[in-house]
């Protein structure tokens, strides 16, 4: 069975409140929200709560165990963001499964509640129900801890972006679940909690287990992170980069088994030919990993140096598929 053991979390997030105008100011945090008095702090946290009550049909009741109802336009949001994404990946595009909405919202509840995330949740946590743990078992999850000030509009955006990215996850397996070209339809859980003090737990879990019986459409024949231009949000810098060789394309199984890295080889070089330094490298075994994520193959390292708006080429040597060595090489571009 497959073993869901990536968690990720953060903190903030940039305010879309931000006071220009002259006088004496108070900052709840490095000059990104500033008021004068208490009463622009209301203001800004009463239009802060209306901007999120707008992406729920029924707002949470989360300390009553009340898990409320996202609306249809903010799940069409993430979905929508994450097709674009495996669109620039040369993979399907997956659907929505309504069937799963239960499980994701039971289990983002559980993890708004609690102000933590687990993909086995102890039956002892507030608001935990079998749907929440199965949920929790099955999804990417994400939790946000901040002012409500700075919570951002565009927030299903945002939290498929960080997934994307998978910031200081170091098995990359939001990314690698999301960039699975055998994912089925998705769901979309969100519950938010806020307190006394206008400060959000608010948590998301997408449900991921929903797979494809084979890829046969889906013309890349591997999945390159960055690919080509990139847009910036999907993306950083001196994070790790990836590589997967989609091997088969009626069976997962034999991308998992067919595919080794240990003799592979990786340089990334400049627009001008400068050799740029590769690091950090991580690959998956065949022979010994028992628990995988996503397609099942990849090998991953980062670059020093890299800059927006300049191209980069990668080749990658001596990949063995199914005992045979194949050679890969493809070029990025970080786009603002």
């Amino acid at each position: 069975m497959m073993k869901f053991l990536f968690i990720l979390l953060y903190f903030s997030f940039i305010s879309t409140f931000v006071s220009a105008e002259v006088g004496k100011t108070y900052s709840l945090r490095s000059s990104e929200f500033t008021y004068r008095n208490e009463g622009e702090k209301e203001k800004a946290e009463s239009q802060a709560l209306k901007m999120l009550q707008k992406s729920y049909q029924r707002f949470p009741d989360v300390d009553n165990c009340y898990a409320g109802k996202v609306t249809e336009l903010e799940k069409r949001r993430a979905l929508k963001e994450l097709n674009l994404i495996r669109q620039a990946h040369g993979l399907e595009a997956v659907g929505y499964d309504e069937t799963k909405d239960r499980f994701t919202t039971a289990s983002a509840l559980i993890s708004s509640a609690n102000r933590l995330l687990d993909h086995y949740p102890s039956s002892r946590l507030k608001c935990y129900s079998k749907d929440g743990y199965e949920g929790s078992r099955h999804s990417n999850m994400h939790l946000t801890s901040d002012y409500i000030v700075f919570l951002p509009e565009n927030f299903a955006e945002k939290v498929i972006d960080e997934l994307i990215i998978d910031d200081n996850v170091f098995s990359l397996g939001h990314r690698l679940w999301f960039l699975d070209p055998f994912l089925g339809d998705i769901s979309y859980g969100r519950v938010t909690h806020v307190d006394n003090h206008q400060r959000v737990a608010d948590a998301v879990s997408i449900y991921i287990s929903n797979t494809r019986q084979n890829i046969i459409n889906t013309k890349a024949d591997y999945i390159a992170y960055p690919d080509k231009n990139y847009p910036s949000n999907w993306f950083t810098l001196d994070w790790f980069l990836h590589f997967s060789v989609i091997a088969d394309k009626s069976s997962r199984e034999k991308n998992i088994t067919s595919v080794n890295y240990a003799n592979a080889s990786i340089s990334v070089s400049s627009a001008d030919g400068r050799t740029m330094r590769v690091h950090s490298i991580k690959y998956t075994d065949p022979n010994k990993d028992k628990d995988y994520m996503g397609l099942g193959n990849h090998i991953q390292w980062r670059v020093d140096g890299l800059q927006k708006n300049k191209k980069y080429s990668v080749k990658i040597k001596n990949v063995m598929i199914n005992g045979t060595p194949k050679d890969y090489e493809y070029w990025f571009n970080i786009t603002d």
